[in-house]
């Protein structure tokens, strides 16, 4: 079962993530969101298999975001499989990157 974390604005995923943990990654997807206040930045990292089911949810937060007036990015740290994934079916994620330094970086400016 792929596990799952949050933490202020920040969603994880890791394991696998496939049709068979589509529906707990979307509520709990789905929910970060709706809790998160302006931003919701999730990180792929640790995530070993990924399959079309969690790419239409990646796809859907990012839609929902742009309704609820917020942002959704991702943490360009994702495995390459994931990457070469979306290229193969035309899936765009791109514009949903953000460097995982400029993260860190607000992050330590936060807490200077």
């Amino acid at each position: 079962m792929a596990k799952k974390s949050v933490d202020n604005g920040k969603l994880k995923w890791s394991g696998p993530c496939t049709i068979e943990q589509a529906k707990t990654i979307q509520e709990q997807t789905i929910k970060a969101l709706t809790k998160a206040s302006d931003k919701l930045t999730l990180d792929l990292s640790e995530v070993t298999d990924i399959d079309v089911s969690c790419m239409q949810i990646i796809l859907a937060a990012s839609k929902e975001a742009a309704s609820l007036n917020k942002e959704f990015k991702i943490l360009d740290s994702i495995p390459g499989f994931i990457k070469t994934f979306a290229d193969t079916y035309s899936i765009s994620i791109e514009s949903m990157l953000i460097p995982a330094k400029e993260t860190d970086s607000k992050k330590e400016a936060e807490n200077a």
